[in-house]
């Protein structure tokens, strides 16, 4: 059977091989819902386009003129789909547009007693697509630790000079907000004799009666 175009020469980064069959599979992803007491039974929603993937069934053959040194070739090729990063697969029947970085998903190879000097492969491949840049990613992630730790170092100064000074609240150690004034009359309200022990919490040494705060 003859085809109406001629076809190209296979090939995977550049190492040639023959053709027995080649098939190609895609689609749409897609979920379904099931929708209870209804006589449309089912929702479909479309997600996108699947990966797509190549199946090839491929030889490298002894031939006197084409490839006499069938058993390099043959090397080259597993060599090939066993390497890192993508590739280029190029089929005796694929378009230009269809030539898309691969990766190679499993290969095989058989010889047999009865075929010397002939390797047949099976080789699955499937879309690379495009890599995500990180980089972003990472800058977020160090701008947000970066704000944590500024937070948490001015909270904890802040906490210290109240602490240090309870009965003389400043601009320097109050909240700028409409807080500072419940932090002051909080703190006048105690007498002057509480003050922080040297401990990880302050000690009450002499508790005096205070009719604000509602004590006997």
């Amino acid at each position: 059977m003859t085809v109406p175009w001629p076809l190209q020469a296979a090939s995977y980064n550049g190492i040639p091989f023959f053709v027995e069959a080649n098939s190609r599979a895609s689609g749409r992803r897609t979920v379904t819902k099931e929708i209870p007491k209804s006589n449309n039974p089912s929702l479909t929603e479309d997600m996108g386009r699947r990966i797509r993937k190549f199946a090839v069934t491929a030889y490298i053959i002894y031939s006197p003129v084409l490839d006499p040194d069938w058993e390099a070739s043959r090397d080259a090729l597993i060599a090939a789909c066993e390497a890192d990063g993508t590739g280029t697969l190029m089929l005796p029947t694929m378009l230009a547009d269809d030539v898309m970085p691969v990766i190679v998903d499993t290969y095989s190879v058989t010889e047999h007693q009865a075929k010397g000097g002939y390797a047949e492969f099976t080789i699955n491949f499937i879309e690379a697509g495009q890599a995500q840049a990180s980089g972003a990613n990472t800058t977020t992630a160090a701008n947000d630790a970066a704000d944590a730790t500024a937070t948490d170092s001015t909270n904890a100064t802040d906490v210290q000079d109240v602490w240090a000074n309870p009965q003389a609240p400043s601009a320097d150690n109050m909240p700028s907000t409409g807080d500072a004034g419940i932090v002051a009359n909080d703190f006048s309200s105690f007498p002057t004799q509480i003050a922080p022990a040297s401990g990880d919490a302050p000690v009450l040494n002499i508790i005096i009666p205070n009719p604000q705060l509602g004590m006997p």
